[in-house]
């Protein structure tokens, strides 16, 4: 992703040549070809087995780490994750997130966007539900949200990526066509782009929009809206008002 906000600034100041563009587009194909973050589950899943091997004082301050970072050894929270450890509680959790992790994987190799929906679906039933016991798969309840989290953080870096994709595309259209832009993404193939790629929040063809000067290619986003291509500004966190965008204005 980094790579693609560094294309854009280059692109925003400097002609590229069509074989230098083209080039850049094969090395996003190569990238989008790899599920990366399936591969990163794998890991995932073994860093967080590393939880269940803590002592009861480690665990206790892990889990309060916010409120107090040091508990003694002979205080309630540590006697609370000695009885988690010693009741057999700690094992059910265990299981819980090898087996939730197991799902996660097989989400992660999803298309877009329905693994989204699946990774918040799971993600739910760990943290929510209707289990109201504090002690059971607590350490579970902790891990799988960011988890889930990074599902989403994988979806802005492809949508980055194809955005960038298919902007590299009118780029060489407009050289083409001695500096017209397109009609729309679907012109631009086959001869610049394989297939328009897909939004991935909706799975629907991302969208295309002329500038007073250059153009915008977007996805909708995290909050699935249209808001006509507007970049998210430096800093800003407010969720709702901006696409992920790659833009072109010269």
């Amino acid at each position: 992703m980094i790579a693609a906000y560094s294309c854009e600034r280059i692109l925003n100041q400097v002609d590229l040549a069509d074989n230098q563009l083209s080039l850049i587009q094969d090395q996003i194909y190569s990238a989008l070809a790899t599920n990366v973050w399936a591969r990163a589950l794998v890991g995932e899943a073994a860093y967080g087995l590393e939880g269940f091997t803590m002592m009861p004082l480690e665990m206790a301050e892990l889990w309060f780490a916010d409120a107090n970072p040091r508990f003694p050894p002979e205080s309630p929270r540590t006697l609370e994750y000695t009885l988690y450890s010693w009741s057999g509680l700690e094992a059910t959790d265990r299981e819980c997130y090898i087996d939730t992790m197991i799902q996660m994987q097989a989400a992660a190799k999803e298309e877009l966007p329905r693994r989204l929906t699946l990774a918040s679906n799971i993600a739910y039933e760990v943290s929510g539900g209707t289990n109201r016991m504090p002690f059971v798969k607590s350490l579970t309840r902790m891990l799988i949200p960011s988890i889930a989290d990074g599902f989403y953080r994988d979806a802005r870096s492809t949508a980055t990526l194809r955005c960038g994709l298919a902007a590299l595309a009118v780029e060489r259209f407009r050289i083409a066509h001695d500096g017209k832009l397109p009609s729309g993404l679907a012109e631009l193939v086959p001869q610049f782009l394989a297939a328009v790629p897909a939004d991935p929040y909706d799975g629907k063809p991302l969208r295309f929009r002329p500038l007073a000067k250059g153009f915008v290619v977007y996805s909708l986003g995290e909050d699935a809206d249209d808001d006509g291509g507007r970049p998210r500004k430096i800093g800003q966190k407010v969720a709702g008002d901006y696409d992920v965008t790659f833009r072109i204005e010269r």
